[in-house]
């Protein structure tokens, strides 16, 4: 009697693991790589390293504008324009961008410098929820922004 009822409880346990394992791939539920989904405008809301991600400055606005294969947007001091390709859902990818050429203070011309080299360092990204992840070769996370006005999220079906 008590075998048998431990075998259930582990049979529902392994069904609820199961579960939550497929839930949890690649940003959960809610994750999403159509590439037709990139164009907007976003907000530097985060820069990540390869084990963590640093708060981006909150006196400092970073902006990214996708549009047609075109990017734009500023550092936090300076405005930039290039160009980026995503040739399949999940890829994307920057060309070095133009910019101004203007000094600010220190703090944001960091934030501006990583921002930059985040963008360059681009090879992957990811919709996860309302925020676009940027990511390198190694899946590490380079940036995380969020939607300058609030996105129109697709239904979810049960």
């Amino acid at each position: 009697m008590k075998l048998a009822r431990h075998a259930s409880q582990f049979a529902a346990l392994a069904a609820m693991v199961a579960v939550l394992t497929a839930l949890s791939g690649c940003g959960g539920p809610s994750a999403s790589t159509d590439s037709s989904e990139l164009d907007g405008s976003w907000t530097l809301e985060s820069l990540g390293g390869v084990s963590d991600l640093t708060p981006a400055d909150p006196g400092v606005t970073s902006t990214l504008v996708l549009e047609d294969g075109q990017a734009s947007g500023s550092g936090g001091v300076n405005t930039f324009r290039g160009s980026y390709e995503s040739p399949a859902d999940g890829e994307l990818t920057f060309s070095p961008p133009a910019s101004t050429r203007m000094a600010g203070p220190e703090a944001a011309m960091a934030q501006e410098t990583a921002f930059l080299k985040a963008l360059e360092e681009t090879k992957r990204f990811e919709l996860d929820g309302d925020r676009l992840v940027l990511g390198n070769a190694g899946n590490d996370t380079l940036a995380v922004l969020r939607p300058t006005t609030p996105r129109r999220l697709p239904p979810t079906t049960p």
